[in-house]
């Protein structure tokens, strides 16, 4: 999962810096603007997850910990990967999977919370 996660954070960059150098003559401003917010997505999430990592256990009460990092790197690679689809290579028919992967990254905002919550009470 945290070899993953790095990959995942490596592609954030990658697909930055490919983003930013192409020619904006090419580029509608709305399409560069949801291109940035999925790198912001991307990248936070990324970090998210590392968080998470660094706070797991080996108590069953991670559990929910677990499933959150789970559902937003699902999240992640729907929510972010259909808008790079859309950007990098027109494909507006994956459009359908960007709502899907932010559902999946509040439900893992939301395990993140019950996890929180279940090691405060058992500790």
């Amino acid at each position: 999962m945290v070899l993953f996660n790095i990959l995942l954070g490596a592609l954030a960059l990658f697909l930055g810096a490919l983003g930013s150098h192409l020619t904006l003559e090419n580029i509608d401003i709305s399409d560069m603007n949801k291109f940035e917010i999925a790198q912001r997505y991307h990248m936070f999430h990324v970090l998210l997850v590392l968080v998470e990592v660094l706070m797991i256990g080996n108590d069953a009460r991670d559990f929910f910990l677990k499933i959150s990092m789970v559902f937003i790197i699902v999240g992640v690679l729907c929510f972010c990967g259909s808008i790079y689809a859309a950007f990098f290579f027109k494909f507006d028919y994956l459009n359908f999977l960007t709502p899907i992967g932010g559902g999946f990254l509040v439900i893992g905002w939301i395990t993140l919370f019950v996890a929180v919550l279940a090691r405060d009470k058992f500790v």
